[in-house]
C-alpha cells in the first residue's frame, strides 16, 4: 500500500515537472522579441539630431550655422528614406 502511494506521488510530481516545461516553453514562445532579425544600424538619425542642433545654435549665434544645419538636416532625412525604401525591397 505505502509503495503505492510512493509511485503515485512519483507519477504526480512527474506531470507537475512536464507541466512546468510546458508552460515555461509556452512562455518563451509568447515572449520572443519581434523583429526576431534586427535591421542593421544607421547614421542618419544621428545626423538629423546634429543638424537640428546646428539649425538651432545658428538661431543664437550665426546664420551659416543654421544654412549648414538645415542643409545637414534634408540631407540626412533624404539618406534615412532612402535606407528604409531600400530595406523595404528585401
Amino acid at each position: 500500500m505505502n509503495e503505492m502511494r510512493r509511485n503515485d506521488d512519483a507519477m504526480i510530481k512527474q506531470r507537475q515537472v512536464s507541466k512546468k516545461i510546458t508552460m515555461d516553453e509556452e512562455k518563451t514562445q509568447m515572449n520572443k522579441a519581434k523583429p526576431e532579425v534586427i535591421p542593421e544600424g544607421t547614421y542618419m538619425p544621428f545626423l538629423l539630431a546634429v543638424s537640428l542642433l546646428f539649425m538651432g545654435w545658428g538661431l543664437i549665434s550665426y546664420w551659416i550655422m543654421s544654412v549648414a544645419g538645415t542643409i545637414g538636416f534634408f540631407i540626412a532625412l533624404a539618406g534615412w528614406i532612402k535606407e528604409m525604401y531600400e530595406r523595404g525591397q528585401d
